[in-house]
């Protein structure tokens, strides 16, 4: 796809202070402007001018110091053969609109001998193995130079919950940049959402700009004979789907990746669609550890809906029986502590019995977030000086990789298991981008 940036009407020239001077005939330039803020929509790109102060408008023509512009292109939507329907785009943060200035697109499921020979490079020297590459995203410049009049730029490569879920799960899936003079680079990635086909949206920065991408799925490297590796490859990420949920009624999600075996929503408003995922966290690197022997670190994200649509929360989650002797402990002495700006928070705790090996408790969070099981050396709910211990990577007994999507049209509504993909899919064409706290 061609996508030149000549706009009829629109100007960006240095002005005599050094100072980006944009200048807008808006009866040739489909402008908007509010505030600050040049909007111009074109049929592949949306363009966005911040100016310093309110910009002049004298019949018709706006002027106006610029602070920054941001180029947004429209989603290139592909049909590949064995991979189905993807789409890829980028936005670019821009020191200045050169005349002549274009970007060219292609979208291709044919990855080259020498490309895939530099993306298991660039993975390898980051102590990964370079599996399957689902397509590559490759952005020839015109007039636009990486690092002078392109500052930054973001990367978005969507691809069908089907093929993730076959290819080790979202934690197994990175960006991979190639650039002209050779550079490769493995992105750091981020699931952001789903777009209205379903497919799975991940993005990564790349601040060297643009060139050619890889959407590739990666593990862990094989370690040398003798030696040893506190990690693993795969997904360790579970994720539950509901939807169609009516105010008052309940769905819950197997979410059997982490110590939480299962998340139960309870909606407080209509909830046409919503996702949790549940991965195994890690202490924030600023952050004290709490109190007690951590179990195990859980990152809780909660997608489309918010956490004011809903009436309550409820994890149901498992420790091994054999942990907790190893600990000297009791189920009683089980805590979840929540992480927040003020330190750990404690989550009261039911002790539900024992089950497979493992003793099994419910909690109710008033929000999603990092938490720690923990064996806290007292009986939850009271202090105690203890000194903080390891963290357990051990996953409760019995316990896969499970998803499920659930319908709420009846008091209580069960989800029953279907594949990660499944779960997804399930959405439709709502969901979502990601709600942070």
């Amino acid at each position: 796809q061609d996508t030149p940036l000549d706009i009829p009407g629109c100007n960006v020239t240095p002005g005599d202070d050094g100072k980006s001077q944009v200048s807008i005939n808006t009866t040739t330039t489909n402008a908007t402007v509010n505030g600050t803020t040049i909007r111009i929509e074109e049929d592949n790109f949306t363009l966005t001018i911040e100016t310093e102060g309110a910009p002049t408008n004298e019949s018709g023509t706006v002027n106006g110091t610029v602070a920054s512009i941001r180029l947004d292109t429209n989603p290139i939507v592909t049909d590949l053969a064995s991979v189905g329907t993807v789409n890829a785009s980028v936005s670019l943060n821009l020191t200045g609109l050169p005349q002549g200035a274009g970007l060219t697109t292609t979208v291709s499921q044919n990855v080259s001998a020498d490309a895939r020979s530099a993306f298991q490079l660039a993975a390898s020297a980051g102590g990964l193995a370079l599996g399957d590459v689902a397509y590559t995203l490759n952005i020839v410049r015109t007039n636009l130079e990486n690092g002078q009049d392109i500052a930054g730029a973001t990367i978005r490569m969507a691809v069908s919950p089907a093929w993730v879920a076959a290819h080790g799960g979202v934690d197994a899936i990175r960006i991979i940049r190639l650039a002209e003079d050779g550079t490769k680079e493995v992105l750091a990635t981020t699931l952001v959402g789903t777009d209205a086909d379903g497919n799975m949206i991940f993005e990564a920065a790349s601040p060297k700009g643009l060139s050619a991408f890889g959407l590739a799925a990666v593990s862990a490297a094989s370690q040398p004979a003798g030696s040893t590796s506190s990690g693993g490859g795969g997904s360790s990420t579970a994720v539950g789907a509901a939807s169609n949920l009516k105010a008052g009624s309940s769905a819950t999600l197997p979410m059997q990746m982490t110590a939480v075996s299962a998340v139960t929503l309870t909606a407080k408003t209509d909830i046409k669609d919503a996702m949790v995922t549940m991965a195994k966290g890690s202490l924030p690197q600023a952050a004290q550890p709490p109190a007690g022997v951590v179990y195990q670190y859980v990152q809780a994200t909660l997608y489309k809906a918010a956490e004011a649509d809903l009436a309550a929360v409820q994890f149901r989650f498992a420790v091994p029986t054999a942990w907790l002797a190893e600990q000297g402990c009791t189920a009683g002495q089980i805590a979840l502590l929540q992480h927040t700006a003020d330190g750990w928070k404690n989550v009261p705790v039911e002790a539900l019995g024992e089950e497979n090996g493992n003793a099994v408790f419910t909690a109710n969070p008033d929000a999603f977030g990092l938490f720690a099981v923990a064996a806290t050396g007292e009986a939850p709910g009271t202090t105690g000086d203890v000194t903080p211990g390891t963290t357990s990577s051990v996953t409760p007994t019995g316990t896969k990789d499970t998803v499920a999507h659930a319908e709420g049209t009846t008091a209580t509504p069960k989800a029953t298991p279907l594949p990660v993909w499944a779960a997804v899919l399930a959405l439709g064409g709502a969901l979502l981008l990601v709600r942070r706290p």
